[in-house]
């Protein structure tokens, strides 16, 4: 589960098809495909939330 603010934003999950992480955010049918390591995909994650309101 990733969380914004103490909510639930969507679920990231491994899809072994693509060899990366996708995000499913919750508000959208639609996922976005990350990288295939962990860390640099909540990286990216947290940098986009951060400046999602730029």
């Amino acid at each position: 589960m990733v969380e914004v603010n103490g909510e639930n934003y969507g679920k990231l999950i491994f899809d072994t098809d693509q060899d990366a992480w996708v995000l499913w955010p919750k508000q959208i049918d639609d996922g976005v495909t990350y990288f295939d390591d962990l860390k640099e995909t909540e990286d990216q994650i947290n940098f986009e939330l951060e400046h999602a309101e730029d």
